[in-house]
């Protein structure tokens, strides 16, 4: 079995997944092998194995002294690393309390004010941050490039960059929301759709996306959806991630950090809960499928398509826009469950359904999508329609 140092053997890891011990010199075979935990841990770690470990004709070289070195280095760091973030960041509570008397003075702001302030800071970024501009616009011509011309999304774009900015005195306004001040900003339309989905008694898969404000989704356990919970991924930066998760959590809603998240979220349906779940970003070729996302392929987190054939849970579109009257959550009709015995297809066909759902309310309100997202950045190896395996 291959070594890359003394202290990591992927002899282990293979044993503890099941894999054969003995993988021969086919290097598809080896690549296969690797568990998705290690490529996903470091990089680096993933670099130095194919690097080390399948050179020269594929042949497997065994304890390479330089090998181990480099893997004992990178082992060293890893441990630091987390070292440090077991220990904590000693200025984190001053840090989340500044952050959140910036946020509280946000909230101040009044709503006259806060429309005036989004439209001039969303302008100013429009023109100096030409990076998510160029982002946006090229999005925008993906999608709409036949139906509007430059001009037209431009204008379009300008004003995805003016909700973006709006977007953080809403986040200063919600820190100051309590319960009696839900009713007065929120609705719900189509609530039946969820109704007639949760009595099936299998709890109920709510697709949601990054539009309107998606931060305000958690005022949902206030408006009679119990048993809420939320699949997210945790923030890089430890202050962010502390506000935003207590921001959540302030009206009930569970939080289910997306790593390792299966159990979880299939323990929380079974039980009859409702599960968010955030299905409009680019992922990984590991994490996804290719299928349709505006008429051009995206990759796409196959996740909810295996998790709804697995237990048959319905799967309800819910969003959360700006109407001009406050905030509407929105539910639609639940999104049948395509199940042709082919796991392959029926994967496929789930989730551009999914697609489908999300394409339709981002129609409805263009400019309040996150387009500053890379949403077709992975790329398929070959020509879908071309691949033989697909």
């Amino acid at each position: 079995m291959v070594v890359i140092s003394n202290d990591l053997s992927f002899r282990g890891s293979c044993r503890r997944s099941g894999w054969p011990d003995k993988l021969g010199r086919q290097p598809w075979r080896l690549y296969r092998a690797i568990p998705d935990r290690i490529f996903k841990r470091d990089d680096r770690i993933f670099r130095t194995f194919m690097d080390y470990n399948i050179g020269n004709g594929f042949g497997i070289r065994h304890n390479d002294a330089d090998t181990q070195r480099k893997g004992t280095a990178i082992l060293s760091s890893n441990r630091q690393h987390k070292k440090e973030t077991e220990n904590g960041d000693g200025f984190l509570e001053v840090k989340y309390t500044l952050l959140r008397l910036f946020f509280l003075v946000m909230g101040m702001v009044p709503p006259w004010a806060r429309k005036w302030l989004s439209w001039l800071l969303g302008r100013t970024a429009y023109i100096v941050d030409r990076e998510h501009r160029t982002i946006v616009i090229d999005n925008l011509t993906r999608v709409f490039g036949d139906i509007k011309t430059g001009k037209e999304i431009r204008a379009l774009a300008r004003r995805v960059f003016c909700n973006t900015a709006l977007m953080l005195f809403e986040i200063g306004w919600f820190t100051r929301l309590g319960p009696s001040d839900i009713p007065k900003h929120f609705r719900i339309t189509g609530f039946e759709h969820f109704k007639k989905a949760l009595s099936k008694g299998r709890g109920v898969f709510a697709l949601t996306a990054h539009i309107g404000n998606w931060e305000l989704l958690p005022v949902a356990p206030a408006m009679g959806i119990e048993n809420a919970a939320f699949v997210y991924r945790p923030l890089d930066k430890k202050v962010l991630d502390l506000f935003f998760g207590r921001q959540r959590t302030k009206f009930g809603a569970k939080m289910i950090p997306s790593k390792k998240a299966m159990f979880k979220i299939i323990r929380n349906v079974t039980r009859g809960g409702c599960v968010l779940l955030l299905m409009d970003q680019n992922v990984d070729w590991y994490e996804g499928v290719f299928v349709e996302f505006f008429g051009h392929y995206a990759c796409t987190n196959k996740g909810l398509a295996l998790m709804a054939m697995k237990t048959k849970t319905p799967v309800v579109p819910m969003f959360l826009v700006r109407d001009g009257k406050g905030y509407n959550i929105i539910f639609e009709d639940e999104i049948p469950l395509a199940e042709t015995g082919d796991r392959t297809k029926d994967i496929e066909e789930n989730t551009r359904r999914y697609n489908k759902a999300i394409e339709s309310i981002i129609l409805r309100y263009p400019d309040q999508w996150f387009w500053l997202h890379q949403r077709w950045k992975t790329r398929p190896f070959c020509n879908i329609a071309d691949n033989p395996w697909r």
